[in-house]
């Protein structure tokens, strides 16, 4: 962090309706691009029933954002702290570190541009924590909002459909395996494993060194909260996608278990091995209720979306991850240019009037700019 200065804004959210907890949430949001592309992921923050009890973290590059944010959070805030941190460090995975360190509570959350929790999210992840002290790791079950593209179906089952979880008998499920979006940890474990630089560009070995490191940590899904993630629809980025996420995998995964060379070459000669096992998992969590021609078109998307996965993390282990994290940060800070205009609206608060938003936060950012 070679720049941070932090704006911190104190004071109580008012009256919620948020359950009492003796625990508190830091809500990290890494952030790149125009206010357009966060300002649903600021609403939904903003509207949580236990807004009263989240530490908002804001993190930057742009010292235009940053005051776009906090002008908007100022105007509609109902956060008990926020801080607004301006970092040059480009890397999302390293900013997020940074900005972990910075939290100040009991439990650490993090949320994106292109994922939309629901009201209740921060509230039953807390109710999570506050359930066992053995809970180290706490996230939502994931929603696909946007399921009109074979292609946004795709991604979905490949990345996230595991987590799509509905229960009524179990709040919190055990899970081994947590989505890499709006997951929250206890920030003592979570703090004790994030001092290496690339802490966070596979949040599933971040797991596992936190569950090597707390014999008996649970890991949960919260089956009574969600968030919408919204999928690309365009098949360009959607392959780029694929291949440089396949390739990060396969090579932090040859770091973190420290593979030599001869099981690099065994692991990446098994790459069709890999794809076909993708595509089957995807299959049989596919929807009952799906008609045969969507069922058909889905798993015609998930034969070369999970192929050239399995493709990159052969290369990745063979070659390294070379400069895929900075091409995977095109995807992972603005989901508009990877998506057709006319999808535009589910990540957007409102697509007709975005842009004159914009401006709006920009003004008022510029007169709390003179008042302080």
């Amino acid at each position: 962090m070679t720049s941070d200065n932090p704006v911190e804004l104190d004071g109580p959210a008012g009256d919620t309706g948020a359950a009492p907890f003796s625990l508190s949430l830091t809500v990290v949001f890494v952030a790149r691009g125009s206010f357009v592309n966060i300002r649903k992921t600021l609403e939904c923050l903003l509207r949580q029933n236990a807004a009263s009890l989240i530490e908002f973290i804001f993190s930057t590059d742009s010292p235009t954002l940053l005051r776009e944010a906090e002008a908007f959070v100022v105007e509609k805030g109902s956060f008990a702290r926020a801080r607004f941190l301006l970092q040059e460090e480009k890397s999302i995975a390293s900013a997020r570190r940074l900005a972990a360190m910075e939290a100040r509570t009991d439990v650490v959350g993090f949320v994106e541009d292109h994922a939309f929790p629901g009201w209740n999210w921060a509230e039953e992840l807390l109710a999570a924590f506050e359930s066992s002290e053995n809970i180290v790791a706490a996230a939502p079950v994931m929603r696909n909002p946007n399921q009109e593209s074979a292609i946004s179906r795709a991604q979905f089952l490949l990345s996230h459909g595991v987590h799509d979880q509905r229960s009524e008998s179990c709040r919190f499920l055990d899970s081994r395996l947590l989505p890499w979006h709006s997951t929250a940890y206890r920030r003592n474990r979570l703090l004790a494993e994030v001092r290496e630089v690339g802490a966070f560009e596979v949040e599933s070995f971040l797991l596992e060194n936190i569950r090597k490191a707390n014999p008996g940590a649970r890991f949960v899904l919260c089956t009574r909260c969600s968030v919408h993630h919204v999928n690309m629809t365009r098949w360009v980025p959607a392959l780029r996608h694929a291949f440089h996420g396949g390739r990060v995998f396969g090579a932090e995964r040859c770091r973190w278990l420290g593979w030599n060379p001869w099981s690099r070459a065994a692991r990446a000669a098994s790459f069709p091995v890999v794809a076909l096992l993708k595509i089957r998992r995807s299959a049989s969590l596919m929807p009952d209720h799906a008609s045969l021609s969507r069922w058909l078109a889905t798993l015609a998307t998930v034969l070369p979306l999970a192929t050239l996965h399995a493709f990159g993390e052969a290369w990745g282990t063979c070659f390294g991850k070379g400069r895929s994290p900075e091409i995977n940060k095109e995807f992972e800070v603005d989901r508009r240019p990877c998506m057709r205009r006319a999808d535009w609206h589910y990540i957007l608060a409102d697509a007709d009037q975005a842009t004159k938003q914009s401006s709006r936060v920009l003004e008022v950012a510029e007169r709390h700019n003179l008042c302080h």
